[in-house]
C-alpha cells in the first residue's frame, strides 16, 4: 500500500530541496535517524531507532538516492535489517513544487514492507513516520528560514508540540526532536507559541 502525505511550507522549493540533501538536517528531521554516511555518490549507510509500539525496532542498512530532479524531487529506496533479524526494504519519494509567496509543497509516497511482518502494522508505522518527518520538516524551515512580514502564519500546533519535546509527540512515532540539545518543561511550547500568535495578530 503506498503512504501519502504532503505540506505546504514557508520557503521556496530550492531551500526546501537544500535541507532535504543535507545530512544534518535529516538528522534532525528523519525520526529515529541517529546515522547517516556516505558510501559514494548518492549512497549511504544508515541506522534508526524506531519506536512504533509492537513494532518497535532497532534498524541498519543502506538507501541510495535515485530519480533525482533538483529542485523538484527525487527516490530514495532503502533496505535494512532490524535488531530480530527481520529485512525491511522501501521507497520513500519526495516531490517538490512552488507556490505563491515564496512557499512551496513538499509530497510524500512511502512504500514499506518487513519480511514476517503484518503489513496493514507496517502501512500504519510507515504513516505515522511520514507524519513525524512532515512536522519535523516544517519546524527546520522555520528554524532555517523564519517568518518575514505579517502575512506569515506560524503552525502553532506543530511547533508547540515537535520542538525539543523530551518524548515524541502523541500519536507520531519516532523519537525526540533535537534530543541532544538542552530540554525545556513541555509546559513551554504551548506557552511559546501562543505568545507567537499573540505577535503576529498584534503585527497583521
Amino acid at each position: 500500500m503506498a503512504i501519502q502525505g504532503s505540506r505546504r511550507l514557508s520557503a521556496t522549493q530550492q531551500q526546501v530541496w537544500e535541507i532535504l540533501r543535507t545530512p544534518d538536517a535529516l538528522l534532525r528531521i528523519l525520526p529515529g535517524l541517529d546515522l547517516l554516511e556516505a558510501q559514494g555518490a548518492d549512497r549511504y549507510r544508515w541506522s534508526a531507532d524506531i519506536q512504533g509500539g509492537a513494532l518497535s525496532r532497532r534498524l541498519e542498512g543502506n538507501a541510495s538516492v535515485g530519480e533525482k530532479h533538483a529542485p523538484l524531487g527525487a527516490v530514495v529506496t532503502f533496505d535494512g535489517v532490524a535488531n530480530g533479524g527481520a529485512a525491511w526494504q522501501g521507497s520513500v519519494q519526495f516531490r517538490l513544487a512552488e507556490v505563491a509567496n515564496g512557499q512551496c509543497t513538499v509530497a510524500l509516497t512511502v512504500h514499506a514492507t518487513a519480511a514476517g511482518t503484518d503489513q496493514p502494522a507496517v502501512d500504519a508505522l510507515a504513516a505515522a513516520l511520514a507524519d513525524d518527518f512532515l512536522a519535523r520538516l516544517g519546524v527546520e524551515v522555520l528554524i532555517q528560514h523564519p517568518p518575514q512580514g505579517a502575512d506569515t502564519v506560524i503552525d502553532e500546533d506543530d511547533f508547540a508540540s515537535t520542538l525539543m519535546t523530551d518524548q515524541p509527540p502523541a500519536g507520531r512515532a519516532g523519537s525526540a526532536l533535537y534530543k541532544d540539545d538542552k530540554k525545556f518543561p513541555t509546559w513551554v511550547w504551548p506557552v511559546l507559541a501562543l505568545v507567537l500568535l499573540g505577535l503576529w495578530w498584534l503585527a497583521r
